[in-house]
């Protein structure tokens, strides 16, 4: 009892604190940003396609800086609408404070115990910044930690009554198609209502969007989803999904062949499996690894959308794993993808060393569903034949 009380008292002497920081933490990470660049990069395009949708213009015509077109699927442009009423920086403000206060979730869903949150959320909160995915998505003003954020929040808060379970995570799928593979990730580990009021969210997104926008409802699910030149080549330096690597080493810019489509079922379905085993063992990592299975078997996985690296690492922390929680954030820091050379279809003369790094995330994760799955196997053995469970040193 006294523990607890503890405990509250130390979240709550934090929590303002933390907060405060969060915020000064926000200007500076938004003042960097436009300081280098201008505009993000990224959140220029989401704007030039909400100013499309308010004066009626085709919103896969539009282009931001460097005639980079609108790629998301309608239902995200009207999202994005109501900041293009404001000026572009309080648009970015907005976008980099949500996404803060998201990255901060992702960390807390690593800390369950609330004197170590309230001790350890805000320096473990500024240390992900260092991640590679995280430090992109902020300054392109990409959606990816809103998105992550999203279904996290909505498979791990206490706030969220039963029934609304799956709302967000339509929602994003709604926004970003990758979140529909934890529809059967939701199926498969007994969470069916979830599942289905996700698949009903997502729909009625989607339905929403078509009565707003018919034509480019239409345009993009009969045209723009199927068009590989929308996003640019599979096999460009950054690609880290499974497809990415298949480009570069087949010479062409899309995937092709029966070594992609077996190696892709294969990625979704072990990666589910092994997903559904660390459920028994561990919620949160259970729903790491679905949301690393989704990037793996992408068509495009850039770097800046592997942020579901930061609660894997925290929560494999978590379970004991230290180092193999290490070597996660040492990959997602240094990132050597960053490092090679790109464009120009230059990624067809990688030789094995730098397909390997290029390719760091997808072998990374690879490495992290075959040690799992391993450990998990164990777990369950234990469990029948009536052995102790115990967590890895």
């Amino acid at each position: 009892m006294a523990t607890g009380v503890r405990a509250r008292a130390a979240t709550h002497r934090w929590r303002w604190p933390v907060l405060a920081s969060m915020l000064a933490l926000g200007g500076v990470v938004l003042a960097a940003a436009l300081v280098s660049g201008g505009r993000p990069l990224d959140l220029a395009v989401y704007l030039a396609g909400g100013d499309a949708v308010m004066h009626g213009r085709p919103l896969y015509d539009a282009a931001g800086p460097h005639g980079l077109l609108f790629t998301y699927p309608p239902f995200a442009a009207l999202l994005v609408t109501p900041l293009v009423l404001v000026p572009a920086p309080l648009a970015a403000a907005a976008v980099t404070a949500g996404s803060l206060a998201l990255l901060a979730r992702l960390v807390a869903v690593g800390l369950p115990d609330r004197a170590v949150r309230a001790r350890w959320l805000l320096p473990l909160t500024v240390a992900a910044l260092a991640l590679e995915p995280v430090r992109l998505t902020l300054q392109l003003g990409q959606v990816n930690l809103l998105v992550v954020g999203a279904v996290v929040l909505d498979a791990t808060s206490d706030r969220i009554p039963r029934r609304a379970r799956g709302v967000l995570t339509g929602l994003a799928a709604a926004v970003k198609l990758t979140p529909l593979v934890l529809l059967p990730y939701l199926v498969l580990t007994g969470r069916r209502r979830a599942a289905a009021t996700a698949a009903a969210t997502a729909l009625g997104a989607t339905l929403l969007a078509t009565v707003a926008l018919p034509h480019d409802t239409a345009r993009y699910w009969l045209h723009v989803l199927s068009d590989p030149h929308r996003i640019g080549s599979a096999a460009y330096a950054g690609n880290s999904a499974y497809s990415g690597l298949v480009a570069r080493v087949e010479h062409r810019p899309q995937p092709a062949g029966l070594a992609w489509v077996v190696g892709e079922l294969l990625l979704i379905g072990v990666g589910l499996a092994v997903a559904v085993l660390a459920h028994r063992t561990d919620a949160r990592l259970g729903l790491c690894l679905a949301g690393l299975t989704g990037l793996l078997v992408s068509p495009i996985s850039w770097t800046h959308h592997w942020v579901w690296l930061v609660p894997l690492a925290v929560v494999v922390a978590d379970l004991g794993r230290r180092g193999l929680a290490a070597l996660v954030v040492a990959v997602a820091v240094v990132s050597p993808q960053q490092l090679l050379p790109r464009g120009g279809d230059v990624e067809y003369a990688f030789g094995a060393g730098r397909l390997a790094a290029d390719s760091a995330y997808l072998l990374l994760s690879v490495l992290l569903l075959l040690v799992l799955a391993r450990e998990d196997g164990r777990h369950e053995a234990a469990a029948h034949t009536g052995g102790p469970l115990r967590r890895p040193a």
